[in-house]
């Protein structure tokens, strides 16, 4: 009997085939890239969140321990302002003298890429109600006292980080601390549910955590 001719059996992808898995490759890793890199760091709200409310216990057990005053500023880099900076200075004679010659680093400085702060957070949590005086949406300065008071005083994207804003008298009950995933250091309507949010008492500077 005649044989039918084998049908040809394909030996790989063409060359075309391989030029469109590549290019949608690239697009998806172009696309989940700065995620990527923002989870590898460990920089989402509710990490960011935590690694800042143990700095603020490790301040306040240091002015408690040392019977001095710790100033803690919160708020952007001034070389980089889309990243969120953690500095931690302490009075040297153990007076709240907050002149630079009077100031020594307390921890190593601490920083965050692409988290800011933010004032106006959304209700998504139960939490006390927090005045907007107490809210910071740009930076804030921190005083933790021996006594374990903790004043809160907002102040400009622009301020610096190496000069201790004067304290407020007014002692808050509760200081709110909003953080906001952000894109190159702009926030988007589509990372405005993403936030973590600390509540620290102005009377004990206990702290507490709140997140979606």
């Amino acid at each position: 009997m005649p044989m039918k001719p084998a049908r040809p059996v394909r030996g790989g992808f063409s060359l075309a085939e391989i030029l469109v898995v590549i290019a949608v490759i690239s697009l998806l890793l172009t696309l989940a890239g700065p995620l990527v890199r923002q989870a590898s760091r460990g920089n989402s709200p509710s990490s960011v969140a935590s690694r800042v409310a143990a700095e603020l216990e490790r301040a306040k057990t240091a002015a408690a321990a040392k019977n001095t005053y710790v100033w803690t500023y919160l708020g952007p880099n001034r070389d980089d302002p889309s990243t969120l900076e953690l500095v931690a200075w302490e009075s040297a004679d153990g007076t709240p003298d907050r002149r630079p010659a009077n100031l020594a680093p307390s921890s190593p400085a601490k920083r965050f890429e692409n988290i800011s702060l933010r004032g106006d957070l959304p209700a998504y949590a139960d939490r006390p109600p927090v005045p907007a005086a107490a809210r910071p949406d740009e930076a804030v300065w921190l005083r933790f006292s021996p006594s374990g008071e903790v004043h809160a005083t907002a102040v400009p994207a622009t301020a610096s980080s190496k000069e201790p804003a004067e304290v407020v008298p007014a002692l808050e009950r509760w200081i709110e601390l909003g953080f906001q995933p952000t894109r190159a250091g702009t926030r988007t309507t589509a990372l405005e549910r993403d936030t973590a949010v600390l509540h620290v008492a102005g009377l004990t500077g206990q702290i507490r955590r709140f997140a979606p």
